[in-house]
């Protein structure tokens, strides 16, 4: 079944690609893309999107609880908040990063009308998954992520939903959002 859904995201973007085009006109924080990164960047977002849903249901089925699917849906929770949230609050952009808002006419994501819960928890996600650092042992520092995984991965399938929608009508975020349909299956 794994390998049907991200096949299905895969075969999406392929068919897509060719709807990208050079986009102008970024806001002066985010790196410029050219047509060929925003591009090859699709497949790899809708893995994240894919492998968040799958490490998530692993690890809340009953017979599931596993530290170390919860760690994996902690990985692609991160991943997913940089590509929705950054850069905000201190957070700098990847100088190889790809973010929503380059996708779309404006270069600008609306992070404000969002859920804060995963930006608000990216630092203690990323500390928890230092595996070698204080902050992972310290009472004040990460709390379990156990009961918040579920409600951090709704927040960002509603960012995913809201980042796809915004892509109507936009002729340049149309391969984009035809890969955000397709992986939300």
């Amino acid at each position: 079944m794994r390998k049907g859904i991200l096949g299905t995201a895969l075969l999406a973007v392929a068919t897509a690609l060719s709807a990208l085009r050079m986009r102008g006109g970024r806001a002066r924080d985010l790196p410029r893309r050219s047509d060929k990164e925003l591009r090859d960047a699709l497949d790899h977002i809708a893995y994240e999107r894919v492998a968040l849903d799958l490490a998530v249901r692993d690890f809340l089925h009953p017979a599931g609880r596993r530290a170390f699917d919860l760690e994996a849906a902690l990985v692609h929770a991160r991943n997913l908040t940089d590509f929705f949230w950054a850069p905000i609050r201190g957070r700098r952009v990847h100088r190889d990063g790809v973010y929503a808002g380059q996708y779309l006419p404006t270069n600008q994501w609306p992070t404000h009308s969002l859920r804060q819960l995963p930006s608000q928890r990216y630092d203690a996600i990323s500390a928890q998954l230092a595996h070698i650092s204080i902050k992972r042992s310290r009472s004040e520092g990460p709390r379990g992520f156990e009961n918040e995984i579920a409600d951090i991965a709704a927040d960002l399938v509603n960012a995913w939903d809201r980042w796809r929608r915004s892509l109507e009508g936009d002729p340049v975020g149309s391969a984009a959002r035809r890969c955000a349909h397709t992986s939300a299956r």
